[in-house]
């Protein structure tokens, strides 16, 4: 399947400068409001006619068919950024609701210490923080990380009242492991629901940054976090099809595969995306992250997985993105999904799939493929039309079509 750029589309002028004109001043306004914003003591008119002019700019440039500029004025305007005691601040809130999280499930130790990193995040600006006395010496071998995962609970009682000792090594249990490019996916349980998001720190993925590709390579100029160019982040606003935005990743079944999967959660409710991406709320709605840590479900060879990533993305030279993101800035489930699914697949250096595999990948539904061969007794095309469209409008199917080759005048 190829995906081509597409010509910007010819808005209405008036239209376009109203709305133009609206974020003109909703930004700066917004920008105004905030102390250290970069306009403070200048007069509201002067600003509001900046604004005007930027957008009649814009306008009249799109007019002309100059896009690229139109877009120049549009994006001149001043950019908000959050001050860092901000982003702070949405850091220690997290902490804290999960820290009341795990008090109400009654994980008291792991509360107490979530409310410790927070009240740590605060008072590290003022005075520096006593490092840790160093552990005493005992007889005792610490548990394997995961150990009791897998007990009944009156079994993880028992072996929580006795201390483990030299002489009797802890007995482990064999899980079913898949390893792919050098990294290791264990199956994804129900226990995996309560992992650690919180950090007193930002998360950065032990793996390191994915592998870029050649033309990633040559544009690349740093990897940013949500906060470097989002005003409010959030992991998702709409889920719609229509706001996914491929770029210079080869990966255009998975493209596919995540809006028609979209488009499949918006028209029917069932949560196919917005399931499978962690941490949550209550509701089981994912939530954005501010210490940058995610966690992915995704069906790899058969077994729901857990594949974990950070939040660094490669932006360009040019400021956009160099990955798959959604029209609304910010909205980040786009770029999650893409992250964790290239990394499974060896990096952002992907030779390409096909939908059978991806939309595998991100449902678990069963892939059915459907040769079309023209004039062969074993294929009526009439009779499976019919079955394609009847499962299609009942939800029992996502469907992708794959062009197969084409030559550059077809293409």
């Amino acid at each position: 399947m190829k995906m081509h750029p597409c010509k910007p589309k010819a808005y209405n002028s008036s239209n376009m400068k109203n709305l133009i004109i609206k974020k003109s001043l909703y930004s700066l306004i917004k920008t105004m409001s905030e102390p250290g914003g970069g306009y403070s003591g200048v007069d509201p008119v002067v600003l509001e006619n900046d604004g005007v002019h930027f957008a009649n700019q814009a306008v009249e440039h799109d007019k002309t068919g100059r896009y690229q500029m139109a877009v120049f004025y549009y994006n001149t305007l001043p950019t908000h950024q959050k001050p860092q005691e901000k982003q702070d601040l949405e850091k220690a809130t997290f902490l804290l609701n999960q820290a009341f999280d795990e008090d109400e499930n009654e994980n008291y130790r792991e509360a107490k210490e979530l409310e410790m990193k927070q009240k740590i995040k605060f008072s590290s600006r003022k005075a520096p923080v006593s490092p840790k006395p160093a552990p005493k010496q005992t007889n005792e071998v610490r548990r394997p990380l995961g150990y009791g995962a897998f007990l009944d609970d009156d079994d993880n009682v028992k072996k929580n009242s006795q201390p483990v000792n030299s002489g009797a090594p802890p007995k482990t249990t064999a899980v079913p492991r898949n390893v792919a490019n050098a990294s290791e996916y264990v199956p994804f349980m129900s226990v995996d629901t309560k992992e650690r998001f919180a950090f007193p720190i930002q998360f950065s993925d032990k793996d390191g940054k994915l592998v870029l590709s050649p033309k990633q390579k040559q544009k690349i100029s740093k990897w940013v976090r949500p906060e470097d160019f989002c005003d409010s982040p959030q992991i998702i606003y709409a889920v719609s099809c229509f706001s996914i935005k491929q770029t210079i990743v080869s990966d255009c079944s998975f493209v596919a595969s995540l809006a028609i999967s979209a488009q499949y959660e918006r028209r029917f409710k069932k949560k196919l995306i917005t399931s499978i991406i962690y941490p949550q709320n209550r509701q089981g709605e994912p939530v954005y992250n501010p210490c940058g840590k995610y966690m992915i479900k995704l069906n790899i060879n058969g077994v729901n997985r857990k594949v974990i990533v950070d939040d660094f993305l490669p932006m360009g030279q040019d400021g956009q993105l160099l990955c798959s993101f959604s029209n609304n800035k910010n909205e980040l489930w786009v770029s999650l999904l893409e992250k964790s699914y290239m990394k499974v697949m060896g990096g952002y250096d992907f030779p390409g799939s096909n939908s059978n595999i991806d939309l595998h990948a991100l449902t678990g539904w069963i892939p059915e493929r459907v040769a079309i061969r023209p004039g062969s007794q074993e294929f009526d095309p009439d009779k499976e039309f019919r079955r394609i469209v009847d499962r299609f409008h009942k939800g029992h199917c996502l469907i992708t079509i794959a062009t197969g080759e084409l030559s550059e005048a077809e293409g």
